[in-house]
């Protein structure tokens, strides 16, 4: 017997779409959407909305409920299909500008199924529901101002066996979605590299503020140091923090 997790194995591609469409036209893509499981699926397709959370994840509101939303201008075909299993199907949208936008917008295309699961009994079933969705970003052309500041560069103290966490805060100061992702590196005052953390992507909407982190383990003599970190978030000039930190003897990083 296959469970409704099981069932439910579906795969989307691509996962994310970054548009850029101008004032008052429209942009069309595909999304392929895969059955991997061994059932055969009746699919639902619908976009809602979506903020980040305090944690970075994301929460789905009702289309067109916030601010940035572009929910109720994506139209998509076919929205109901039946996918076999080991088949795909070829799902098409269409994002249409309004005249008026400016700034970066977002949504989320969702593909979702009904699978029943047995409840233990053969007389009793219960019915699954799984979803899976494609985050679209959209940035109107020639409206869109890319900004961004840092608020606050918090390095910790080199204490001995403790980890050394550099956190940039850093702002949005324009109108449209940034994509950011960069680097922080420790190094002496001769410009000798000790340690380089990549900072992973990640994403901020108009008006929010995030934290770029890093954490470093390493090993330092007593000395000097500066702490740098390069944030790039696509407007061609880095953001850039740097730090100075103390080296005491008695208080060397070792790990």
């Amino acid at each position: 017997m296959i469970s409704g997790a099981d069932a439910f194995s579906i795969n989307i591609d691509p996962p994310s779409v970054w548009i850029s469409p101008a004032p008052n036209t429209s942009h069309s893509g595909t999304i392929i959407v895969e059955n991997r499981g061994e059932e055969d699926l009746a699919i639902r397709s619908y976009s809602e909305d979506w903020v980040f959370a305090s944690d970075r994840s994301k929460e789905f509101k009702k289309a067109g409920t916030t601010p940035l939303s572009c929910s109720n201008w994506i139209s998509i075909y076919p929205k109901n299909f039946t996918l076999w299993p080991g088949k795909s199907q070829q799902v098409q949208y269409t994002v249409t500008i309004p005249p008026e936008a400016s700034g970066g917008y977002n949504s989320v295309i969702f593909f979702e199924s009904n699978v029943e699961s047995p409840a233990g009994s053969s007389s009793s079933r219960v019915i699954l529901a799984g979803r899976i969705g494609s985050i679209i970003y959209a940035n109107v052309k020639g409206r869109s101002n890319k900004a961004a500041s840092v608020t606050q560069y918090l390095v910790s103290k080199p204490d001995e066996n403790k980890p050394l966490n550099i956190k940039m805060i850093m702002n949005n100061d324009g109108n449209t979605i940034l994509s950011a992702e960069g680097t922080a590196i420790v190094m002496d005052k001769e410009g000798k590299v000790f340690g380089r953390v990549d900072i992973p992507k990640f994403y901020l909407l108009p008006g929010e503020k995030a934290a770029a982190k890093a954490v470093w383990f390493g090993k330092l003599d007593e000395g000097l140091y500066d702490v740098v970190t390069s944030v790039d978030y696509g407007a061609g000039l880095p953001l850039i923090a740097e730090k100075e930190i103390t080296v005491k003897a008695g208080l060397r990083k070792e790990f």
